[in-house]
């Protein structure tokens, strides 16, 4: 080659160097996307040097590998082989060309692949007729990103000045690479913000340092009824900020920005904002402060709280309702208290109407809004009594037990609801728009009807509201059943207490006589000497005692009536002996060969003040039960004794005993079910009781048992 032909070939060279130093220039400038980017840079840089196929390789850090990430082929039909097995590889360091690359950090020269011991592609290189090779690194800084390899048809001698071209070219593109990397995560991550604001269930809105917005999400358009070009650009203070608030948010804003303190930042708060329309709103605000290079920019996270305020309100309302309801057993005055209620929450006017004994509807309480709308309804009071089955709304609930709703009244609507010529003068004063009755119902029985109307307001009623009027019906239903019931209770309580002292009344009569003859015919056996005469002491005297415990049983049975309503026990305490009542108790049981009654005393005498009567009784009871539930023969013993201030009286048996499981029976259970002398396993058994009353004179007539 002569001198011009050297020239030449140094000019072409420098001339190919400098196509692919611009190619690559130029499509990294214009690429916002790393596959952009090799797509652009791969068929650039092998036009320029006439080679066959290039390839662009990235380091999989998740799995320790280089993966072929973009190929290309000047003839791809008669390179497909190659290009499918690049595209499904995954090398090691050290592994292939492109892990050799990786693991050394620099150029690799390959003249011929087909003749590589470490070219784990070249069945398909052969197949495909490629042979030179090289690679080089794609680096940022001293960061391995991956390499760019490329072939050729051809064997080529190594060329060092092209390694050389490439490896600064290489660290160009990484350079790029990582650029554009952090421009598609950027992108990325916006969209992803982006997708959360749009997709957000709340309004999220965002201002800067001047108040002015930058952000307004789907949700905040439809919550306030602006748009998002409506807003940008605009004041937050001239969109949903009241106008009570506006130069509050100025100074506080103005506050932050100037100190970095401010009262609504990072808090959760409840405030009134402003719907386009003009009407405010109850909704929940948090306010986040976002430093940014050249200030502060602030997030709003906004929710429509009114329908959980009007949750709040109803609970309110219902638990309000429900003491009201619960105070009183008078009906009519409860209602009446309950119809009040109900107006702020639901209506502008409520009335309730009962079903009386003559088969009407009558009004029993009616409340409004204004007050001397209350004189006029009770002078038509009696007019607004309706029979159940007359063609009327509030008649047609109380009989399908379901509720009626009007929306929009008109004059023929407002004839329907009148009950009287009046009352219809009255519903277009009122200018009734909407009305509402539902069921007094009360286990499964409608009491009456309570109803709502709004005047002066078209609208509709919402199903809330309905569930609402239902509950507090509910409610008002059961007291009202409660009442009638507790009406009944003491009418049954009136007439079983008369009955009893009728009963009691007329018992004691023929008692009193029975007690008397008996008496008198034993002081005459008493006063004969005849045998045969003196054999009825021991039955009239059996006659005498019996007639006692009659009148005794008549005595609780009245005593036990009035504590049942409440009445308490007449207590006539006086200083008693314990065992001389106890010894006349005890003679009271006739002595006979089935029972042993044994009394014991210490000391002697036992006094405590007592009302005798009652104490007379509680003996006589213990007794008859335990020679009742003792075999013949047994023996019956009361033991008196005195300790720490207290009389202690013990009656024991040998019949029956206390259950095994040490469960005594529930007060009015009778335990009689085994046979005298068992206790409830068939076993032999006993019982026995101790009273304690206290044994100090007349401060005490308790005791316990």
């Amino acid at each position: 080659m002569g001198t011009d032909g050297a020239i030449r070939a140094i000019v072409d060279r420098a001339e190919r160097h400098l196509a692919v130093q611009y190619a690559v220039i130029e499509a990294l400038a214009g690429a916002t996307r790393v596959a952009d980017a090799s797509r652009r840079i791969l068929p650039e840089i092998c036009g320029a040097l006439g080679w066959e196929v290039g390839a662009l390789w990235l380091v999989d850090e998740s799995r320790g590998l280089i993966r072929c990430h973009d190929l290309w082929s000047a003839h791809p039909e008669r390179t497909r082989a190659f290009e499918e097995v690049s595209r499904g590889s995954g090398f090691p360091p050290g592994i292939g060309l492109p892990g050799r690359v990786w693991s050394r950090r620099e150029p690799v020269w390959v003249p011929d692949i087909v003749a590589d011991t470490n070219f784990p592609r070249a069945a398909a290189a052969t197949d495909d007729d490629l042979h030179g090779a090289f690679g080089v690194p794609v680096r940022s800084g001293e960061r391995f990103l991956g390499m760019l390899e490329f072939f050729d048809r051809e064997i080529h001698a190594p060329d060092d000045e092209l390694l050389r071209l490439f490896s600064a070219i290489g660290a160009q593109i990484g350079q790029a690479i990582e650029r554009i990397a952090a421009e598609e995560g950027l992108r990325a991550s916006e969209a992803r913000l982006r997708a959360m604001i749009g997709g957000s269930l709340v309004a999220i809105i965002g201002i800067d340092a001047d108040g002015r917005v930058i952000e307004w999400n789907a949700q905040a358009e439809a919550l306030f009824g602006w748009s998002r070009e409506e807003t940008l650009g605009r004041a937050l203070t001239a969109t949903i900020i009241p106008e009570r608030y506006r130069d509050r948010h100025r100074a506080g804003l103005a506050r932050f920005l100037r100190t970095g303190d401010g009262h609504m930042v990072n808090r959760r708060v409840e405030i009134e904002a402003l719907h386009k329309s003009g009407r405010e709103m109850a909704v929940e605000l948090a306010i986040t402060a976002v430093p940014i290079a050249d200030g502060c920019i602030f997030s709003a996270f906004l929710q429509d709280i009114g329908e959980r305020k009007r949750d709040e309100e109803r609970l309110r309302f219902l638990a309000e309702a429900g003491a009201v309801l619960a105070t009183s057993l008078d009906y009519e005055t409860t209602l009446a208290r309950v119809a009040q209620l109900a107006l702020p929450m639901l209506a502008d006017y409520c009335f309730i109407d009962l079903a009386d004994e003559r088969g009407r509807l009558r009004r029993v309480a009616m409340a409004f809004a204004e007050a001397p709308l209350d004189a006029r309804w009770r002078e038509m009071r009696d007019e607004l009594a309706i029979p159940r089955q007359a063609e009327h709304p509030t008649a047609e609930v109380m009989r399908t037990g379901r509720p009626t709703v009007f929306n929009d009244i008109g004059q023929v609507e407002l004839e329907g609801l009148a009950r009287s010529p009046q009352h219809l003068r009255f519903l277009r004063e009122f200018d009734v728009k909407r009305w509402m009755a539902v069921p007094l119902v009360a286990r499964g029985k409608t009491l009456g009807v309570m109803g709502f109307g709004i005047g002066g307001e078209d609208g509709r009623w919402k199903a809330d509201e309905v569930r609402l009027a239902e509950e507090i019906a509910r409610r008002a239903a059961l007291a009202v059943e409660n009442a009638r019931l507790y009406g009944e209770t003491r009418e049954a309580v009136r007439t079983r207490d008369e009955f009893l002292a009728t009963v009691s009344h007329d018992l004691r009569n023929p008692l009193a006589a029975v007690k008397g003859l008996a008496q008198l015919l034993r002081r005459r056996v008493e006063r004969s000497s005849a045998p045969e005469l003196r054999a009825f002491a021991d039955p009239l005297d059996r006659i005498d005692a019996s007639a006692t415990r009659m009148k005794t049983l008549l005595d609780e049975l009245v005593e036990v009536s009035g504590l049942r309503i409440g009445q308490p026990i007449a207590i006539s305490r006086a200083p008693v002996d314990l065992v001389a009542l106890a010894r006349e108790a005890a003679d009271a049981f006739p002595q006979d060969e089935r029972h042993v009654l044994e009394i014991s005393a210490d000391p002697p005498t036992l006094v405590a003040s007592v009302d005798a009567g009652r104490i007379e009784r509680v003996f006589g009871n213990l007794l008859t039960n335990a020679i009742k539930y003792s075999p013949r023969g047994a023996r019956v013993r009361i033991a008196l004794s005195h300790a720490d201030g207290e009389a202690i009286i013990r009656v024991s048996d040998e019949g029956v005993g206390i259950p095994g499981n040490g469960r005594r029976p529930h007060r009015g259970q009778a335990d009689r079910g085994a046979p005298r002398g068992t206790d409830r396993r068939g076993e032999r058994g006993g019982a026995w009781v101790d009273v304690h009353a206290q044994a100090t004179a007349p401060s005490g007539c308790a005791g316990r048992a």
